[in-house]
């Protein structure tokens, strides 16, 4: 299930879609509709509006050429609104960065990742996942890549 999936499943009320590709977004937005869930495309990426704004491409990720770019300029973001950057590598992306500077709260992607593996290893294992381990552990080889 994708990140937008997981929103609608929240029951968060709407989901504004802005995609590179206007096809992919509106194939998502298809099934995103199909699926029960009140979506719609912006043909930009404002961020005026909206309490979360989550960028679920690889823009700013280590390798990419983007590792300078954010998919989002802040500054007519609410205030009070969350960023979330799916990516993980860097911890901390020009997106994650960018919205900090403009006063948001953000979320990394690593946390998702930790917690997509902890939820594999006990569903595998029956064995409750060490989470500060593997945030230790995911740190440290993040850390050592870097170098």
């Amino acid at each position: 299930m994708g990140f937008p999936f997981a929103l609608g499943e929240a029951l968060c009320r709407s989901i504004t879609l802005w995609n590179r590709s206007p096809d992919r977004a509106y194939r998502l937005l298809a099934e995103l509709t199909a699926a029960g869930v009140h979506a719609e495309w912006q043909g930009s990426p404002d961020p005026w509006g909206f309490d979360c704004i989550v960028n679920c491409t690889s823009v700013g990720m280590e390798g990419t050429g983007t590792e300078t770019a954010s998919a989002c300029d802040f500054a007519r973001a609410r205030p009070e609104a969350l960023a979330v950057d799916i990516v993980y590598k860097p911890e901390a992306t020009a997106f994650l960065n960018a919205a900090r500077n403009a006063g948001l709260r953000t979320l990394g992607g690593l946390p998702m990742l930790i917690y997509q593996g902890a939820l594999a290893f006990e569903l595998w294992t029956g064995v409750r996942a060490p989470v500060d381990v593997m945030f230790e552990a995911a740190r440290q080889r993040l850390r050592e890549q870097s170098r």
